[in-house]
């Protein structure tokens, strides 16, 4: 059902009930959130406006002034940084927040190995516990990371 979602002229990332879209500035970004929001309603959908965040990247030395979205008459906040499927995207387009999000995510992983290991916990849980928590996140990162690289040799800068 998510697959009819179309919005014009507005690229949109979807993925089971997360949906983000991205308009580019000095062009109407409520327009699309009105859109999406029709869409909703046909498919009686519900909108979480508390969920919704705005994420605005400029880098002109003037900053933009921008109208603010509106969900349902709810307003989103605008925010510096936001989580879209597991990557941390921040307002200056930095590997910065996402990398110490990892770290974190990374840092509890260990711990909860030493908890398991103090707690006497079979060697073979353990290892299952570590496949589970730290290979998948590894392979997650190299995933991006590899398409990154491929992007790179694509695409010449």
């Amino acid at each position: 059902m998510i697959n009819d979602l179309k919005v014009p002229n507005v690229p949109i990332w979807k993925y089971v009930d997360d949906t983000s879209i991205a308009e580019r500035a000095l062009s109407n970004a409520q327009a699309a959130v009105t859109s999406v929001e029709n869409w909703s309603r046909e498919n009686r959908m519900k909108l979480h406006p508390g969920k919704c965040k705005e994420l605005i990247v400029d880098f002109s030395k003037n900053k933009h002034v921008f109208d603010p979205i509106t969900v349902d008459g709810v307003c989103i906040p605008v925010v510096s940084k936001a989580n879209v499927l597991g990557l941390t995207i921040s307002n200056n387009l930095l590997w910065n927040d996402h990398v110490t999000e990892t770290i974190k995510k990374a840092n509890k992983r260990l711990y909860s190995l030493v908890l398991l290991k103090r707690a006497g916990a079979p060697l073979m849980d353990i290892k299952n516990f570590y496949y589970h928590q730290f290979f998948t996140m590894h392979c997650l990162s190299t995933l991006v990371l590899k398409s990154r690289e491929s992007k790179k040799r694509h695409y010449p800068s």
